[in-house]
């Protein structure tokens, strides 16, 4: 009887021991879930001019410290890249991310991270050059390169391919609101032309046109990845918001 009440005692510890080992684990689990670098890959949202939208956790060390969200889906209106120049920096498009569309977002403003990224340089454009520059940024276009593509003849190395795109993950984007696909600009340019820009189709292709004529915009917004997170409940999918 002593000795099936002593098994007894220890079957009941040794059950304890486990249950308290997995409630540890979970919360070790728990707490390394708990901020952008966490989550690569998934869905975070982020308010926009008023409404909750979606955004791709691109690369959580796009550069030390800072991570790149891209837009899940296309801006709800088409823009121009520019009226002329292909030539990113201070092109219509820089400006209205930079200003306009950078006001938009709210909650986010202490959590924003200046990246240096890299744009074709002027002189490049127009001769099939390669050169390049850095220029800081904290919402931008993405680039052929970082959207996993590799350097052309017409293209310059702007950056290395986003996390999200070495694994395989789609390209396509879809129009805001909508589940028809939508093409969208990139930042760079076909350098063999003067005024020509490259974009990522509605249907999977590359192409380039004139940087005058109207296409989706995707933005990437980069954050400090040590912005905390938590479970956004009120989306269709899993997904986070930033505290």
């Amino acid at each position: 009887m002593i000795k099936k009440l002593f098994l007894t005692i220890i079957c009941c510890l040794a059950l304890t021991a486990c249950g308290a080992e997995a409630n540890e684990e979970r919360a070790v689990m728990s707490a390394r879930q708990n901020t952008v670098s966490d989550i690569e890959g998934q869905i975070v949202y982020i308010k926009e001019n008023g409404r909750m939208v979606p955004f791709i956790v691109a690369d959580v060390q796009y550069q030390k410290g800072t991570a790149a969200l891209l837009r899940r889906d296309v801006l709800p209106e088409l823009m121009r890249f520019n009226e002329y120049d292909s030539y990113y920096e201070n092109s219509e498009i820089d400006k209205y991310l930079s200003e306009t569309y950078r006001n938009e977002l709210e909650d986010i403003g202490d959590y924003l991270s200046f990246a240096n990224i890299t744009i074709t340089a002027e002189e490049a454009i127009g001769l099939s050059g390669k050169e390049t520059r850095n220029i800081e940024r904290c919402i931008f276009l993405p680039s052929y390169t970082e959207l996993g593509f590799k350097e052309s003849p017409t293209t310059t190395n702007e950056g290395g391919a986003f996390s999200y795109f070495k694994k395989g993950n789609d390209r396509v984007a879809m129009a805001d609101n909508s589940s028809d696909p939508e093409t969208y600009y990139m930042r760079s340019p076909n350098t063999y032309h003067t005024s020509a820009v490259y974009y990522f189709a509605y249907d999977g292709t590359i192409g380039f046109g004139s940087a005058s004529d109207p296409s989706g915009i995707r933005p990437v917004v980069c954050v400090d990845n040590s912005a905390p997170v938590e479970e956004y409940d009120d989306a269709d999918e899993a997904a986070f918001v930033i505290k």
